[in-house]
């Protein structure tokens, strides 16, 4: 199928790091419990020593955030795709609007990257390197996935600027035609529009 973009919003309209604070203690407990099933059973661990360790020793969300960006970034990736997928937190999070191969985007990149406001390739380059919510820095990619997200303000604000693309070059730039659908879609939500990169 090929390497995809997926778009995500909360059902509750918190924010993503609003939803990882508010779970955070039970995340941590269910990930090292399901750690410690995985190499008993089959000898194999589901995460690395470096998350291990920093949930260990961290029980509280306010000390583990203390940590580096390398593992709040590698714990987003565990929390988003896999505790509110296959865990506890299933319940939390839909996916919205299209999911396309990431070379969809490309044309649309490359355009905005050559011709666009600095603002708008801020805000746009999201699709590309995530976000951390550690800092609002690039994501570190973890396992082949970046994770980004736009705050209301942001889907605001990018969707003007698409919109000042005529009709005709959004018809050749699909990407920005996927992510202007998408931003519609979640508007009412006011929540995070939060966005999944395979890499």
């Amino acid at each position: 199928m090929g390497k995809r973009v997926t778009f995500y919003r909360s059902k509750s309209g918190k924010t993503l790091k609003a939803h990882f604070i508010k779970d955070f203690l039970e995340f941590r407990n269910w990930l090292l419990h399901k750690n410690e099933e995985s190499i008993k059973d089959f000898s194999e661990t589901l995460i690395n020593e470096e998350l291990r360790n920093s949930l260990e020793r961290n029980q509280k969300f306010e000390d583990f955030f203390k940590e580096s960006q390398k593992v709040i970034d590698q714990a987003t990736v565990e929390y988003l795709l896999v505790y509110c997928d296959y865990g506890k937190g299933n319940e939390y999070f839909e996916i919205v609007g299209p999911m396309m191969n990431s070379w969809r985007y490309k044309t649309s990149t490359d355009h905005i990257n050559r011709q666009s406001s600095q603002e708008l390739r801020k805000l746009w380059n999201i699709i590309l390197n995530g976000i951390s919510i550690k800092n609002g820095q690039n994501f570190i990619p973890f396992e082949g996935d970046v994770i980004g997200f736009w705050t209301p303000e942001d889907q605001i604000l990018l969707d003007q600027l698409l919109g000042k693309f005529t009709t005709n070059q959004q018809m050749t730039l699909e990407g920005i035609t996927y992510v202007r659908e998408v931003i519609e879609e979640v508007k009412s939500n006011g929540s995070d529009l939060i966005v999944n990169i395979e890499i």
